[in-house]
């Protein structure tokens, strides 16, 4: 028999599991278009081509080395694709979101208690629609697919004769390759593929989290808790990409924080800059003793939280972030730190509104009969998308008369308008966690900054982000500032609050600033560095851009310096 006879008959023996891989990726991508919305049909339909017979390349090898039908291999593999795509549909049609890392760590360290607990939060009907997708292909099976003969091993090899064929094709569908060759591998579309590569990715990153918690090792600060108040609470709300510059706090022509400047007893700190332009590198250096390009001493040494442990501080870490990613898997190492840790997010992209972490929060505040709690509350905030951040309707500037930037057009003014939303709910979590915190009529002080800034169109260059290695003052220059409680009663304390509110500081030093909160005591606590402390000392500043390097502030802004 010739080449194309063996082509031939390869595609008549293998039609079945085209159309069966077919299936599973119409399903997956026909959900996506339908809760994502950003899809054309032309996109949609080069999403099915490519994914499903990229699935059957990456999938159909194994089956070179069986002797029995494809049919019965298919009945083999079909678990995995189920629940592959069970998965995939929960998290989509849950969170408006495909499924990621975070996600696959919710699913792997999930205890059945918790499980049932999402799924009277997703609700019956969502589980039982992903599941009654995920098994739809099956029909193809047990019904259309005819008994089929086992298939010689010639007529197994030669279906991958069409693989230069669809190389090709996906040339031609995906051309901005730009040199990148690896990206033209059959097996990038697979679905099945991604799912394996976000597995192992999981894998990869908490294997590194082990590895961190077990490189720092049980460091002791000797610290001890010297204040007067038996009872004591200290929480750090740290902000996600919130902009000074678009507060009404910090005379935003908009009212973005109506709530909080309503607040008696709130400190607003006038000039304080983020020590990194990324979450990651800020928070190890603003929890920690790292300092500057140099991590040593967050291996070597413990962080703040563990210096509160050993004063006999209860310690909790609340968080609308992820456990593991680039940008998280170090934070988690310091929130391993504290005696509880809960993480409720499973990816950049959902729509988890911080108000989520209210419950956790009121539980700890609730249940717990330790005099002196250490509680840090780190939200998802501000980070983009900005339209994921607060509630869809949320009615916020409805009858305000704004004028916007006149460089910016009608979809940059919309994304301002997002942003801007998304300041208001926090100013709204914000101010209902300091309610919540009125309530237990404890003495209370509430420390918030924000890991960085964010750009958002400030002038006609129209950069959006944070991560530019082209610093600007938007991204560097952080909201900070103190709140406390009206039986809060230590003068000295609260006139030093009142009087550091124009230090110039960098957020890189807030481990001593909150072990002077704290009153803790021991040596490594360096109160020249305590924004609060009245031997405060002002130092040239400096910012880790994200190629690494350290940039003057000066540079930065030159007027503030």
């Amino acid at each position: 028999m010739n080449l194309l006879g063996h082509i031939k008959d390869s595609i008549i023996e293998f039609k079945e599991a085209i159309f069966f891989f077919l299936a599973f990726q119409l399903i997956r991508d026909v959900s996506i278009v339908i809760y994502i919305q950003d899809y054309t049909f032309y996109q949609l339909s080069k999403m099915v081509f490519l994914g499903s017979i990229s699935n059957f390349f990456f999938l159909i090898p194994p089956f070179l080395f069986f002797r029995f039908s494809v049919k019965k291999y298919l009945y083999i593999i079909s678990p995995f694709l189920v629940l592959s795509n069970m998965f995939y549909l929960v998290h989509l049609f849950h969170l408006k979101s495909p499924i990621t890392l975070g996600a696959i760590a919710v699913i792997a360290e999930t205890t059945p208690k918790e499980a049932s607990e999402f799924i009277n939060t997703i609700g019956w009907d969502i589980l039982i629609s992903s599941i009654l997708l995920s098994i739809l292909p099956l029909l193809l099976l047990f019904f259309f697919f005819k008994k089929q003969h086992k298939v010689t091993f010639r007529q197994k090899l030669s279906i991958f004769l069409l693989l230069p064929v669809y190389v090709f094709l996906l040339f031609l569908l995906k051309p901005s390759h730009k040199g990148r060759v690896w990206q033209l591998n059959p097996i990038n579309n697979s679905f099945i593929y991604k799912d394996f590569k976000q597995v192992a990715y999981y894998f990869r990153e908490q294997n590194k989290l082990k590895t961190y918690i077990k490189k720092r090792p049980s460091y002791l600060f000797k610290s001890t808790y010297k204040g007067k108040e038996d009872t004591f609470n200290v929480v750090l709300v740290i902000g996600e990409s919130m902009s000074k510059y678009h507060m009404q706090l910090y005379n935003y022509a908009r009212e973005t924080t109506p709530k909080l400047n309503s607040l008696k007893n709130l400190y607003i700190y006038k000039d304080v800059i983020s020590s990194a332009t990324q979450t990651r590198e800020s928070i190890i250096r603003m929890l920690s003793l790292a300092n500057g390009k140099y991590l040593e001493l967050f291996y070597t040494k413990g962080s703040i939280i563990t210096a509160a442990k050993e004063a006999g501080f209860n310690t909790y870490w609340l968080s609308n972030q992820m456990i593991l990613g680039i940008s998280d898997t170090e934070t988690s190492v310091v929130a391993m730190d504290a005696h509880y840790t809960k993480f409720i997010n499973s990816d950049w992209n959902t729509s988890s509104l911080d108000k989520k972490l209210i419950p956790y929060f009121q539980n700890v505040l609730n249940n717990d009969t330790m005099k002196q709690k250490f509680i840090v509350i780190h939200m998802l905030g501000n980070h983009f998308k900005y339209e994921n951040r607060y509630p869809p309707g949320a009615d916020y500037f409805s009858n305000e008369k704004f004028h916007f930037p006149s460089y910016l057009n009608k979809d940059e003014k919309e994304i301002m308008n997002h942003y801007d939303k998304s300041i208001r709910y926090s100013d709204e979590f914000i101010y209902e966690v300091i309610e919540e915190l009125k309530k237990t009529n404890e003495p209370t002080v509430l420390i918030y900054l924000s890991d960085h800034g964010e750009e958002v169109y400030d002038d006609e260059r129209l950069f959006i982000g944070h991560g530019s290695p082209d610093i600007r003052k938007e991204v560097i220059d952080i909201p900070f500032f103190i709140w406390h409680s009206e039986n809060f009663t230590d003068t000295l304390q609260i006139e030093k609050f009142r009087k550091s509110i124009n230090n110039k500081y960098c957020s890189g030093d807030l481990f001593h600033t909150l072990a002077d909160i704290m009153y803790l005591s021991f040596d490594d606590f360096d109160t020249t560095k305590s924004v609060i402390s009245n031997s405060f000392k002002n130092a040239p500043r400096k910012v880790l851009n994200s190629n690494n390097q350290m940039v003057p502030y000066s540079l930065i802004n030159p007027e503030s310096e």
